[in-house]
């Protein structure tokens, strides 16, 4: 028999969403919820054992001497559906849209301009796969400005062009630092001495929650605090994004930024 530490029984109504459905239920197939009266799910270790009519489920489990029993008579059980409106894959923009909400258009004014959700869906439909799985693995969200900062590190060299982006990946942590190098190689840098001139050099300030310590990645990077040339663009983007508990405002104003500037021809 299977074993449970946690055992919902007695529920009014249980929806399983058991059917014979391959696919997104459309039409009437949307009433078929799989309903069971007098219901109860069996749980052991946060994984679903047993699912069916209270008897059925008593019958076939066997529940742990400290097991939790919830009696959920007069109550409907249901699968948690979390919906945060967000797509990792899509193609399109309707950033345009925002702009329009603002000068007070309807979402009906909108959508008869040829906008809404129906445009994403239908740039979606048309781009082919190998776009969508670009498109889920980076996308891009905002850039700074270029910013001009005298040499670090190594002062015999002309004076740096610094700039933060933000994005949204799907790539993990090496699996992004392997991405950033080969963006680097494509791009022609080339070894040189430490803290050097180079073309290119892109560095991965922080991944999200990921805290890593060791000689290939560390993340939040490990200088990004004392430098003011790093704090200056990602604070222009990103002022109230909070790292190691500081925002990025109050870091930039406790840095030495001092040549930071942004880049002009002058």
């Amino acid at each position: 028999m299977l074993s449970a530490d946690l055992l919902v029984e007695h529920a009014a109504e249980l929806l399983t969403l058991a059917g014979a459905h391959s696919g997104p239920r459309t039409g009437a197939a949307l009433c078929d919820v799989g309903l069971v009266t007098d219901g109860a799910v069996a749980v052991l270790e946060g994984q679903v054992v047993a699912v069916g009519s209270t008897a059925q489920v008593r019958a076939s489990v066997v529940l742990a001497p400290d097991a939790t029993v919830v009696d959920a008579h007069g109550c409907v059980v249901l699968p948690g559906f979390v919906d945060p409106h967000t797509h990792l894959v899509f193609a399109g923009s309707r950033a345009d849209e925002f702009e329009m909400r603002l000068r007070g258009a309807t979402y009906l004014d909108i959508a008869a301009s040829g906008g809404g959700i129906l445009r994403t869906v239908a740039a979606t439909r048309a781009a082919d796969e190998e776009a969508l799985v670009r498109l889920g693995l980076a996308r891009l969200d905002r850039v700074s400005r270029i910013y001009r900062t005298p040499p670090w590190g190594d002062l015999d060299q002309g004076d740096f062009a610094n700039a933060c982006a933000i994005g949204d990946t799907a790539l993990a942590p090496y699996e992004l630092l392997a991405a950033v190098k080969k963006i680097e190689a494509d791009m022609g840098r080339a070894p040189t001495r430490r803290w050097g001139p180079r073309l290119i050099d892109v560095d991965i300030l922080f991944l999200g929650d990921h805290a890593i310590d060791d000689p290939e990645l560390t993340l939040p990077h490990k200088e990004l605090f004392r430098r003011g040339f790093v704090l200056a663009p990602l604070a222009e983007i990103a002022p109230e994004l909070e790292l190691d508990g500081v925002t990025m405002r109050a870091a930039l104003a406790g840095a030495d930024a001092s040549g930071v500037r942004p880049w002009s021809d002058e």
